[in-house]
């Protein structure tokens, strides 16, 4: 497998993970958290892919992005309208609700997605890699969980 090929096919993997921590906590992250991507990217650099495998994952993400890409960008808007209309000078809780649950409709119309996604992406992996990759998930979550506590500890300071 040439470097190009595994840099390629450990974004999309990576992609695909990444797509639900994303969405569910990007917001919240600070900007000098950049390297818990790169960590990520490495962690599934170790999932030894192979040549076939890397076509097939290419041809469910090439299937799945029509859809895909329009959700994630609807997704994004749908949550920076959210954070706008919470920031407006008067706080407008009707307004705010009815935001909210155009943004909780997004995200389970995503979640679905992404489940159809991972599930052909599943397939392709060996019991070995799928291993792997709850280890990844582990690992995600672990940060994910140090983020929140030094949100927490910091308002608590505050």
């Amino acid at each position: 497998m040439t470097t190009k090929t595994k840099i390629i096919t450990t974004l999309a993997v990576a992609t695909v993970l990444a797509i639900g921590a994303a969405a569910g906590v990007a917001h919240t992250v600070n900007e000098k958290r950049a390297q818990f991507p790169l960590a990520l990217v490495s962690k599934v650099t170790h999932l030894g892919i192979t040549d076939a495998q890397t076509g097939k994952i290419r041809a469910v993400l090439q299937k799945q992005r029509p859809t895909l890409e329009p959700l994630i960008k609807q997704c994004v808007a749908e949550r920076r309208a959210l954070r706008d209309t919470i920031r407006c000078a008067k706080v407008d809780e009707a307004a705010i609700r009815a935001q909210a649950s155009r943004v909780a409709k997004v995200e389970t119309d995503l979640a679905v997605k992404r489940a159809h996604v991972f599930q052909e992406v599943r397939s392709v992996l060996t019991p070995e890699q799928v291993g792997k990759l709850k280890e990844i998930r582990a690992y995600v979550d672990a940060r994910m969980d140090e983020v929140i506590d030094r949100i927490g500890k910091r308002l608590s300071e505050g």
